[in-house]
């Protein structure tokens, strides 16, 4: 098992066997990221992953949950991520389980036919010595390798087939003018493209929100266009996280000149209080980060009225500064 920089998953999959697939986020500008800056986004040669894949066989003799990494995975060429999730299943009869993350720019829009390939080609060098994939030259290189932004339903529908379980989406924020700032490069619309695919395909839908993201001084546009969103998805499950501003990140920068005004405890919990009082479809609330304020763990709409009394009581409590820690240098 090989494995290149600091890996990331999230909460729900800590018990997961992580499979490195790529090696950084394609995408990699959102200014409140501090994930994959140490490194060149390139995709692993898939005889090296699928080697990987059967030395965890070697290694673990019960691998209930997979998870393939790094960031936006799901960006990867369908016919490579098949064989991926084939083999895997193959080798782990007990699998049951497999997930990925996935941007919206990778999922929402039906890709471009791939430009036809020139004569002349070259293979990436593998670290095993195994034949890999062809590199057609003139194509962007061995570090975005068949990388489109976009999969249409029936692509995703094969990769459910061949056993992706779930696709992590990060919404972080439905109002165009956070997403903007932000640099997300996605708009509301490509978020609802991307979730609503995502069901068509079968999969169930699981979104980030990141509380705070709009600041002081967008907090009420931001909950409001995230439940519009939201909304027009109809996800299964929305997990909330709660903004936290490493160093040295864009938005760090952008705190520090004045530029962005942080949400405290208060802002961020009556933030979260107008998003469950404009989510309006049947989902899951499943608040598994370490950042929030709150755990809020409960059933739209079903248990609004219980989940909002709990947030009012904690509005009433004189240290709100006391709910969390002020530094997580684990995170």
């Amino acid at each position: 098992m090989r494995y290149e920089g600091q890996i990331y998953r999230p909460p729900c999959e800590a018990h997961s066997l992580i499979i490195q697939v790529t090696i950084g986020c394609p995408w990699n500008r959102c200014t409140f990221c501090a994930m994959y800056k140490d490194r060149r986004f390139r995709t692993r040669p898939i005889g090296d992953v699928l080697d990987d894949v059967r030395e965890a066989r070697r290694v673990h003799r019960h691998v209930p949950a997979m998870f393939l990494a790094d960031g936006n995975t799901i960006a990867l060429p369908t016919d490579e991520l098949r064989t991926l999730l084939e083999e895997a299943h193959r080798l782990f009869p007990e699998l049951e389980h497999v997930g990925t993350y996935g941007g919206a720019r990778y999922l929402a829009q039906d890709p471009t036919p791939a430009a036809p390939a020139t004569p002349a080609v070259d293979r990436e060098p593998s670290t095993t010595g195994r034949t890999t994939l062809p590199k057609v030259a003139g194509d962007p290189g061995p570090d975005r390798r068949g990388i489109r932004e976009g999969k249409t339903v029936a692509e995703l529908k094969e990769l459910r087939e061949a056993g992706l379980s779930v696709v992590y989406l990060g919404l972080e924020s439905g109002d165009e003018e956070v997403l903007r700032r932000v640099k997300k490069g996605v708009t509301p619309d490509e978020m609802v493209a991307a979730g609503r695919k995502l069901k068509e395909a079968g999969f169930p839908v699981s979104l980030y929100v990141l509380i705070g993201l709009g600041g002081r001084d967008r907090y009420r546009e931001h909950a409001l266009g995230t439940a519009a969103v939201v909304n027009a998805i109809e996800p299964d499950i929305v997990r909330p996280r709660t903004l936290y501003i490493q160093e040295d990140t864009p938005l760090w920068h952008q705190r520090r000149r004045g530029e962005f005004v942080e949400a405290g405890p208060r802002e961020a919990l009556l933030e979260t209080r107008l998003l469950l009082e404009n989510i309006t479809v049947p989902v899951t609330l499943v608040s598994d980060h370490i950042t929030n304020y709150l755990p809020l763990h409960g059933a739209l709409p079903r248990q609004r009225d219980q989940l909002i009394a709990a947030i009012d009581r904690t509005l009433a409590e004189s240290d709100l500064g006391a709910l969390r820690p002020a530094h997580f240098e684990h995170l």
